[in-house]
């Protein structure tokens, strides 16, 4: 099996906000570089053969810290946040007091329709699914880091854990957490650690 070890991005001012971001090209505040800092402690106890980021500065900055100059950091825009077009720069609770109609429908969770100039759910699901077989294709047995963002990190777990799309919603992801999964294409892998906060010194 490949190890990935999936880290969202640090804070943004939008994530202590509570502000969708998807593609908005936010900057770590500076609570996002402390955490990130205090992340990359761990991180150089941990063999990792492999660094790959979404390309937005939100995440190409956390994964900069994290390598400390000491790995070369691949970039690649599939695994980037879901666009949310229109709702970009708008909290959930903003958007309810709107009575926005395609937001109070996609919070049903049913459906699921695109945001008003955003990106469809399968979209969002096909262009992660994409990158995360190639990623196990590339580099079987090895230890993956992977610097990205809630959404696609959700959709990284399911893929490794082969489950459906119903479950997106029941992993917490937060800024500068890790989780690791152990996945395989042929069969369900392992989640062994889920949002933690810190990198363990032992890692199986």
């Amino acid at each position: 099996m490949t190890q990935l070890i999936l880290i969202r991005h640090g804070h943004t001012l939008w994530t202590e906000q509570k502000k969708y971001q998807g593609h908005s090209d936010t900057k770590l505040s500076q609570t996002g570089i402390q955490r990130i800092r205090e992340l990359a402690k761990g991180f150089r106890r941990v063999k990792v053969d492999f660094l790959y980021a979404a390309s937005l500065k939100r995440a190409v900055h956390s994964a900069q810290i994290l390598a400390q100059g000491k790995l070369k950091l691949h970039l690649d825009s599939r695994i980037c946040e879901m666009n949310f077009g229109k709702w970009e720069g708008r909290s959930a609770e903003e958007l309810l007091r709107s009575k926005d109609k395609a937001f109070l429908a996609w919070t049903r969770k049913q459906n699921w329709p695109a945001p008003p100039g955003g990106e469809s759910r399968a979209a969002f699901r096909r262009r992660v699914k994409t990158f995360f077989i190639e990623c196990l294709r590339k580099h079987p047995g090895k230890t993956i880091a992977i610097v990205s963002h809630g959404g696609a990190i959700r959709l990284m777990i399911l893929e490794a854990l082969q489950l459906p799309f119903k479950f997106f919603f029941s992993f917490r992801i937060d800024p500068a957490s890790v989780t690791i999964v152990s996945a395989h294409l042929e069969k369900p892998g392992r989640l062994s650690i889920l949002n933690s906060s810190r990198f363990l010194e032992k890692m199986e």
